[in-house]
């Protein structure tokens, strides 16, 4: 697909219904470094604004996958701030893990959009994702034991595939070496709560 890539796009600055769908079997394979390829050159002519779409958030993940944050959060800041005259599922999906990453990133997350930003994102991206903006508040307050409680009780994010950039988050807070201790953090935290145990 790469080769068709390069033999249908008129220059290397051109943005074809094929690169999003390249980014996404590489996600599906997990092969991060092939797709992360194409993310390399600047894009400039677009045909369909949801291939832009689709090609930042699924550019955003593959960035993610290769722990690229820096990458990751200026290809979700691009689906976040597109122009759009309603709000998509691909835009909160991009503006959860936006969240994510900035923690993982800088400790901190901006709660206020551009100005540039249109304004049906700036009306409704955050009431579409509050649960990560509670997460948020109780990551920037250092209140840690909140930020435990409110992973172990909001299992959305399980389903939204966000739950590793959330231990992530957590491995950062708490100071833990690796995703891995982070993860073996939250399995001790669900075998004390299922045992009834309690930390107070």
């Amino acid at each position: 697909m790469l080769t068709a890539i390069r033999k249908f796009r008129s220059s290397t600055e051109h943005l074809t219904a094929l690169h999003p769908e390249f980014l996404l079997l590489c996600l599906l394979a997990k092969s991060y470094k092939t797709g992360h390829s194409i993310l390399e050159e600047d894009i400039f002519e677009v045909d369909q604004p949801n291939d832009l779409f689709l090609y930042c958030y699924y550019g955003g993940m593959i960035c993610i996958g290769q722990k690229h944050f820096q990458k990751a959060l200026e290809l979700l800041h691009n689906v976040v701030t597109a122009p759009m005259f309603a709000v998509n599922a691909i835009a909160v999906e991009a503006y959860k893990k936006y969240i994510l990453v900035s923690l993982i990133l800088h400790g901190q997350f901006s709660t206020s959009l551009p100005k540039y930003s249109s304004s049906a994102a700036q009306r409704n991206l955050r009431s579409l994702c509050q649960l990560y903006f509670d997460m948020e508040n109780s990551y920037s307050n250092g209140k840690f034991g909140d930020l435990e409680t409110y992973v172990q009780s909001n299992k959305e994010r399980e389903h939204d595939n966000n739950l590793g950039l959330v231990k992530q988050d957590i491995a950062n807070t708490v100071q833990l070496s690796s995703v891995w201790e982070a993860e073996m953090h939250v399995l001790q935290m669900l075998s004390t709560r299922r045992m009834g145990w309690s930390d107070s």
